[in-house]
């Protein structure tokens, strides 16, 4: 008598084999889901940073390059407006604090948005030692909503030492 090994998979390594490759599916899933709201998340605060960058070297452009004298200054902050003298121009600077622009006119023409995002807790402007500083400029995805870090991003100004206050002088002022 001849007995024959066939060989065969029971069911029950079917069943498991079945269960660790659903285990493996379920984890890619959650990885990839995972890594689509992380990569959202950053394309909105990278939106808002370029916005706030993009201010900021406005502001840095035209305040360079503000001239004046001491009975004239070409720099003069009047609240909430910056208002810049230039060779050929005049710039002028509006922080919308009951809206959320801030924006901009050249030789009182027609005014400009920046941006749209602007919110001000705590904001100010103020001009020092023939420059300006802006404390607490903060921008956010959707200025009416309150901040949250992964859908409505919140940018502001801070430097190295955790101020939220940046200067811009200009090159060409008399003192």
């Amino acid at each position: 008598m001849q007995v024959s090994l066939k060989k065969s998979v029971t069911l029950v390594e079917l069943l498991i084999s079945v269960s660790l490759l659903g285990v493996i599916v379920l984890g890619a899933i959650a990885f990839h889901l995972a890594g689509e709201k992380f990569l959202t998340s950053s394309e909105r605060k990278a939106q808002v940073l370029n916005e706030l960058t993009f201010v900021l070297q406005h502001l840095q452009k035209n305040i360079l390059t503000a001239t004046g004298s001491v009975n004239n200054p070409g720099i003069r902050v009047v609240g909430n407006i910056l208002l810049l003298t230039q060779d050929t121009q005049n710039v002028d600077y509006h922080f919308d604090t009951g809206g959320n622009t801030i924006r901009f006119r050249v030789n009182a023409g027609g005014w400009e948005n920046l941006t749209e995002r602007f919110i001000n807790p705590g904001f100010a402007i103020a001009r020092v030692d023939g420059g300006v500083q802006i404390t607490n400029l903060a921008l956010r995805l959707n200025p009416a909503d309150t901040k949250n870090d992964s859908t409505n991003p919140e940018v502001t100004t801070i430097d190295a030492r955790g101020n939220r206050t940046v200067y811009f002088y200009s090159l060409s002022h008399s003192w």
